[in-house]
């Protein structure tokens, strides 16, 4: 991933939707501890948001790598992505109509689903959106 947030967050509400993975991990010189992982789908359905709406390369590079590793997981997920965005970010990078195809959505739905979409009246990703959405997870 280009983007990785390794920080504590404090939580202000839960997310009771968010599949969290929780792992001990040791540290040669540290102690120690747990760490917790967003379930890679949660990340994937974000990018997509992302690269629909602000058209960043990088966004667009993040998909294409959550989709080579986890392209399996994501087969079973896809109904749950907006169409919508996903006709967007293939409207911003062309070549991500394979990718989408691969983990089975109708990209020729997911872009006249676009069509309709008016990026005016979407919220902007603002800075830190990313580390704000995770500050909202409570890890129980």
């Amino acid at each position: 991933m280009v983007e990785c947030f390794c920080e504590y967050l404090p939580s202000k509400k839960s997310r009771s939707n968010l599949i969290i993975v929780l792992y001990i991990v040791y540290w040669k010189k540290h102690k120690g501890g747990p760490s917790c992982f967003i379930h890679p789908f949660f990340l994937f359905k974000d990018k997509v948001r992302l690269t629909a709406t602000r058209a960043r390369f990088h966004d667009s590079s993040d998909l294409r790598l959550l989709e080579k590793r986890y392209k399996l997981r994501f087969k079973h997920l896809h109904e749950f992505l907006d169409l919508a965005y996903i006709g967007q970010a293939i409207k911003n990078f062309p070549e991500l109509d394979r990718l989408f195809a691969r983990i089975g959505v109708d990209v020729e739905a997911a872009l006249l689903a676009s069509e309709s979409l008016d990026l005016e009246k979407l919220n902007p990703p603002g800075s830190f959106e990313v580390q704000l959405q995770l500050s909202d997870i409570q890890f129980t």
